[in-house]
């Protein structure tokens, strides 16, 4: 090692910032979480092997049960960027920019809820 060459330290502390993903609709978006997690790594210095292991970490219910039982997720040569692009394609929203806006049109006030 050079001498005067600062040494890069992870900080894993910053799992406990990562929120959890269970992959229902009022939960945190996919797009979301992984965000969250690319963040992380970079504020804290995480190569992409721990991004990968520490998303799996954040999984809950039916999204766990589903990365437990998909083989491509724990091959070898699974990549952090291989699990983001099967997680989208395995959770992506089934539901068309149309059918948002029109949500979004027609949404109205509940009758218990505050102004």
């Amino acid at each position: 090692m050079s001498k005067g060459l600062p040494t890069v330290q992870k900080d894993l502390s910053l799992f406990s910032l990562l929120p959890k993903w269970s992959g229902l609709e009022p939960a945190v978006p996919l797009e979301e979480f992984l965000a969250s997690v690319d963040s992380a790594a970079r504020i804290g210095s995480w190569d992409k092997s721990d991004c990968l292991e520490i998303a799996a970490l954040k999984l809950l219910a039916s999204v766990k049960s589903y990365y437990n039982t998909c083989l491509d997720l724990h091959a070898l040569d699974t990549t952090w960027q291989k699990s983001k692009n099967v997680s989208r394609e395995r959770f992506r929203d089934v539901n068309n920019d149309q059918h948002h806006f029109m949500r979004l049109q027609t949404a109205s006030q509940a009758k218990n809820e505050g102004a």
